[in-house]
């Protein structure tokens, strides 16, 4: 006898997904059905310092190696549709760093980072939410100065194809 296929919405894990979730890494896992993100660059320092980095830059690099990837990349207002809002945020932090005698060493300290935020509820009560990351990756590096933008950018580089993937991992093309 043939059984019925389920609607979508009513399928276990296990009948959407397969065995898939056996051999992904738990921060892949967090990307399986993902349909798309908003991509959102945190601020940047508002100063002299950032050689020419700018959050708008930054957002359309990442947003186009993601569309190049096949991810889909949404708009503010397209996300607050979806389930669970999922917004990739990117953030750069950094400091320049000093010597004892608080003269300048021509480094930066720099810490560059990429997370996958959601809601996510509680099992036991769905009435309790938050936003939540379940993927995360992190560079932190001592860049000279006169390499600061180019070495920003190639960090953001690595963290994007970091995401493609495990986004890719989690998400087959069947």
């Amino acid at each position: 006898a043939e059984q019925a296929v389920r609607p979508k919405e009513q399928r276990t894990i296990e009948e959407e997904y397969g065995n898939l979730l056996d051999y992904l890494e738990p921060r892949q896992i967090f990307l399986v059905g993902l349909k798309g993100v908003h991509v959102h660059v945190d601020s940047l320092r508002n100063d002299k310092q950032n050689y020419g980095l700018t959050k708008e830059q930054l957002q359309i690099e990442v947003e186009l190696q993601l569309r190049r990837a096949g991810i889909r990349v949404v708009s503010a207002q397209e996300v607050l549709k979806m389930p669970g809002e999922p917004v990739l945020s990117i953030s750069v932090a950094y400091q320049p760093v000093v010597y004892a005698d608080l003269r300048e060493a021509g480094v930066y300290a720099c810490s560059t980072t990429m997370q996958l935020f959601e809601d996510v509820r509680l099992e036991r009560d769905p009435r309790i939410s938050s936003r939540a990351s379940g993927w995360t990756q992190q560079v932190v590096n001592a860049i000279p100065v006169s390499l600061f933008a180019k070495t920003v950018r190639e960090e953001l580089l690595q963290l994007s194809n970091a995401f493609i993937n495990d986004y890719l991992a989690a998400n087959p093309k069947d």
